[in-house]
């Protein structure tokens, strides 16, 4: 009696054990696929800011690379951002050399794509699309940004 009743709680603990890894598994990639939202809002929202305030905006390379122009807080100095996505083992959106989007504790984020496109003489789409590598995920950002005193030109 005490042999069996001892397997019946070594089963028992053995299947809330495994219960709640499965729960903590599932846990982690929601987290993960919360940075993958997070690294792509951001990312769009931050380049939609940037082209807002420009002065003047390039696309080069397809779209895949933006450079922003604005005047500085004097009026006079001339600043530019440049955006672009970086192909390769591990692709990103690259600010000013820097990445944007790429790794972190919770995720490996991919951005599969990312593009810029003219509708207008002041008018960008934006698409951003990124893909989290832990849970096969993919989340697609497009938004519509208009430059409130500046033009778009396809090459500088």
């Amino acid at each position: 009696l005490l042999l069996a009743s001892l397997t019946i709680f070594i089963l028992m603990f053995a299947s809330l054990a495994l219960l709640l890894f499965l729960l903590l598994r599932m846990y982690f990639y929601s987290l993960s696929d919360w940075e993958l939202l997070a690294e792509i809002r951001r990312s769009s929202a931050s380049i939609a800011e940037d082209v807002s305030y420009a002065e003047a905006l390039a696309l080069d390379d397809d779209g895949r690379k933006l450079h922003i122009y604005t005047f500085g807080c004097n009026g006079v100095e001339n600043v530019g951002v440049k955006y672009q996505w970086k192909k390769g083992e591990n692709p990103r959106i690259m600010k000013d050399g820097q990445p944007m989007t790429g790794g972190s504790r919770l995720g490996n984020i991919w951005i599969t794509e990312f593009w810029g496109r003219r509708l207008e003489s002041d008018l960008l789409q934006l698409h951003i699309k990124g893909k989290n590598m832990l849970t096969e995920h993919e989340y697609t950002v497009e938004t519509v940004v208009q430059l409130y005193d500046g033009e778009i030109a396809e090459h500088f």
